[in-house]
């Protein structure tokens, strides 16, 4: 059982766990710079974000491939696996392991990087509670010695940019270092040959071994 449970860690976490790490991080480093800031990049309500509608039998497609790339990391078997942005959209909505981000999270995929659609509630960061993250964040993801590198390339806050000095300030913040920092994360994380973007999908590669 706990080799499976960790299996679907690893799957959860890059679909969608990490996305919700990120933004927390992301947005503590938006409100480090002040009240007005705060008020500018978080909302008492939250965005209504797409959720996608798979029919039955992509459901069931979506379920396989989840499971097949959970078993993998399981068994210590190295496969490679690509995703669409529609991939991923069909299992946060259709997936258990990937519920939490159900309404929360919406990916597009272009020019190589990764888009999401997010209305977050701060729950994590007491001094925001009862407030949300509603943005458009354009992260580029990379996966080198058995690190997760997620660097930001854009964020709209309500359709606009966020001021150019932040912005510019955020670029050099590695997103993914709190995951890095996660103990049982990187044990799963181990198990993780590749993962990247390539035309426009994402690809996730287990490494051979246990």
């Amino acid at each position: 059982m706990a080799s499976k449970k960790k299996g679907c860690l690893i799957a959860a976490a890059i679909f969608c766990g990490c996305i919700l790490v990120v933004v927390c991080v992301a947005v503590g480093s938006l409100v480090a710079y002040g009240r007005k800031v705060r008020n500018e990049v978080t909302d008492t309500t939250p965005l209504e974000v797409p959720v996608a509608q798979p029919t039955e039998t992509e459901k069931r497609k979506l379920g396989r491939e989840y499971k097949k790339m959970a078993d993998s990391f399981k068994a210590g078997a190295s496969e490679e696996f690509s995703f669409s942005a529609d991939d991923l959209n069909g299992m946060i909505a259709s997936v258990p392991d990937c519920e939490a981000a159900k309404g929360r999270v919406h990916f597009k995929i272009e020019d190589d990087r990764i888009k999401a659609t997010m209305s977050i509630p701060l729950v994590e960061l007491p001094f925001l509670s009862g407030r949300y993250i509603n943005g458009e964040f354009d992260l580029k993801v990379t996966f080198e010695n058995n690190r997760l590198d997620i660097y930001p390339h854009e964020i709209k806050v309500r359709g606009k940019p966020i001021p150019a000095t932040l912005m510019n300030a955020l670029r050099e913040k590695n997103f993914g270092e709190e995951l890095n920092r996660n103990p049982e994360l990187q044990k799963a994380l181990k198990q993780v040959e590749y993962v990247g973007i390539e035309n426009n999908r994402l690809v996730i590669r287990s490494r051979a071994g246990k």
